[in-house]
């Protein structure tokens, strides 16, 4: 069992990275995801994957360290839904018209992302003693009720059962068994209003401790006018 006192979350704006070591913690992330996924989706028969763009183009790379080393991570961008240009998005690309539907009859304009979710080798549940991926889809969850957002959304992998993952918080299938990218997938959706806490009271604790010790490498995160407008902006 890992120790919860050494566990960090850190939240980072790609485009405006910090200085010291948060830049260190963002070059290992990249790098492990862009060697990860290239070997996932060349598994997969496609190449040139993923796009370097992706991971600069994020609203936030959320990151949880254990004593300095990288843990876990998953990208999050916010999406108006009411906008062509975001429904547009290639992260929407193989998503139905009638998923798009089941989002507005449920008054859901607005969204965060979660993307690329991955652990490293060494924290995984069997060694960590408790689910980190759990753990950020939660910190997520505390991401849109920061910003006032009204749904988290994630292309799930069937095959790893991350889609069963994300029933623990409330998700629903607004889609299911397609392919993005070669891979089995569903498209989870938790309605901010419909959202629940983790089942498990000790990763409910993980969760909520994270996120209180928050470091926050990004302006964004501590702009009410922001928060304000990014609400605003969906309604």
């Amino acid at each position: 069992m890992l120790s919860l006192e050494k566990l960090q979350l850190h939240i980072f704006d790609p485009q405006m990275i910090s200085q010291g070591e948060h830049i260190e913690i963002c070059d290992l992330v990249y790098k492990h995801w862009y060697q990860t996924w290239s070997q996932i989706f060349e598994s997969k028969g496609l190449k040139n994957y993923p796009q370097k763009i992706q991971f600069i183009r994020q609203n936030f790379i959320t990151v949880i360290t254990y004593d300095g080393d990288v843990a876990g991570y998953m990208f999050n961008t916010y999406y108006n839904l009411k906008s062509f240009v975001c429904r547009d998005n290639p992260v929407f690309k193989n998503i139905s018209d009638s998923a798009f539907q089941k989002f507005k009859k449920n008054n859901l304009n607005s969204t965060i992302s979660i993307e690329y979710l991955t652990l490293t080798k060494n924290y995984r549940r069997e060694k960590a003693g408790f689910p980190i991926g759990e753990a950020l889809m939660g910190v997520c969850v505390r991401l849109a009720d920061q910003f006032g957002i009204d749904s988290v959304f994630g292309t799930a992998r069937e095959d790893y059962k991350v889609d069963a993952m994300t029933r623990l918080f409330g998700a629903e299938a607004y889609q299911k068994n397609f392919e993005q990218y070669n891979l089995p997938c569903s498209l989870m959706v938790a309605s901010m209003q419909k959202v629940k806490p983790h089942p498990n009271p000790f990763t409910e604790k993980i969760i909520s401790s994270l996120w209180e010790k928050r470091q926050s490498h990004t302006t964004t995160m501590n702009s009410n006018n922001n928060k304000k407008a990014m609400h605003q902006g969906a309604k």
